[in-house]
């Protein structure tokens, strides 16, 4: 997603997120009505804040978001999902008609939006467009070891969880799998931890060798079949509460050399949501990581992982020759 996608996106969901509605209209604060007892009931823990999700057919929010999922009852927002299931649950396929709407625990409306999937951008929960602008977010991977923590984009997110899984086999731990997750305030990397999305030979064999109920496959109508797998189930993960330094984001793309290499600081600012958010993106160091055709995801990982175990590998990166002229995105790895 390029920054004129994100940005279009921060615009929609800033303008549908606002507390006082159209023209400046306050809403009337009322209390949170008790839920009928034919609602399901699932309460989520997201960085600070809790969540309890209501709804006639929820997601399973158990494979989603597992390690978010909390015993109490408190909660400081009730996140509402009204209208049939998502596609792929209990056969419906009226995504459409699916509608999430975020209250605080006074009853004040903050957020009412559809909702086509779980991780649409940006997603429903968290419901970020409902947080104020104390989160910036961005697509990649992000993975963690010792004082490191790696960000990884690319055009392909499949290529990003593929070669996160591989760090993963090397002791780094998993942070978040699909989104970059910053706090604003302490300028702090957090937890997220939401499937993996693969796809080709990577999804078959990680299929076959994970239980059942830790996979799902989803269909794409740009990507095709996607392979979903939660995070505890194929590599370690961080804390929830673990609060890391800001990454080193690593673009992927092609190279011409014979080895996988981290080449050189990127000049380009990353582009995160909301649009206001912009000064996290030039705070981040980016370099690139030119791969070989064809490459292997665990050659990578292993060339990658070597070179960032030199004491004070990514301060040095970042101060080679600048690469003002990006290689081509790369695609799948192997």
């Amino acid at each position: 997603m390029d920054s004129a996608d994100l940005n279009s996106a921060g615009r929609a969901a800033t303008a549908t997120a606002s507390p006082h509605g159209p023209a400046g209209h306050r809403p009337a604060v009322t209390r949170i009505a008790a839920s009928p007892a034919s609602h399901q009931r699932r309460t989520l823990e997201f960085f600070t804040h809790t969540f309890t999700v209501v709804g006639d057919e929820l997601p399973d929010l158990g494979f989603h978001f597992g390690p978010h999922l909390a015993r109490t009852r408190r909660a400081d927002f009730q996140v509402e999902i009204t209208g049939p299931a998502l596609p792929g649950q209990r056969g419906s396929s009226r995504a459409l008609e699916r509608e999430v709407r975020v209250r605080r625990a006074d009853g004040v409306s903050m957020l009412r939006r559809p909702l086509v999937s779980l991780h649409q951008f940006p997603p429903a929960l968290p419901p970020f467009a409902a947080l104020g602008d104390r989160y910036a977010i961005r697509p990649a991977t992000v993975v963690h070891r010792g004082p490191t923590t790696l960000a990884l984009t690319g055009t392909d997110p499949s290529e990003c969880a593929e070669l996160a899984l591989a760090l993963c086999r090397l002791g780094w731990r998993l942070v978040s799998s699909q989104l970059l997750v910053i706090d604003r305030r302490i300028r702090r990397t957090l937890a997220l931890h939401t499937p993996l999305r693969l796809r080709g030979a990577a999804a078959a064999d990680i299929a076959a060798s994970t239980p059942d109920d830790a996979v799902q496959t989803c269909q794409s109508a740009l990507t095709g079949p996607t392979l979903l797998v939660r995070p505890e189930a194929v590599g370690a993960i961080v804390p929830l509460h673990a609060e890391l330094p800001l990454p080193l984001e690593v673009r992927i793309c092609r190279g011409r050399a014979d080895l996988p290499r981290l080449r050189g600081r990127c000049e380009q600012p990353s582009a995160f949501w909301p649009p206001e958010a912009a000064e996290v993106g030039r705070a981040l160091n980016r370099v690139y990581l030119e791969i070989p055709r064809p490459a292997a995801a665990d050659e990578v990982a292993l060339e990658m992982h070597r070179q960032l175990s030199r004491p004070n590998a990514a301060e040095r990166l970042c101060h080679d020759e600048r690469a003002t002229v990006p290689a081509p995105r790369a695609g799948s790895i192997a």
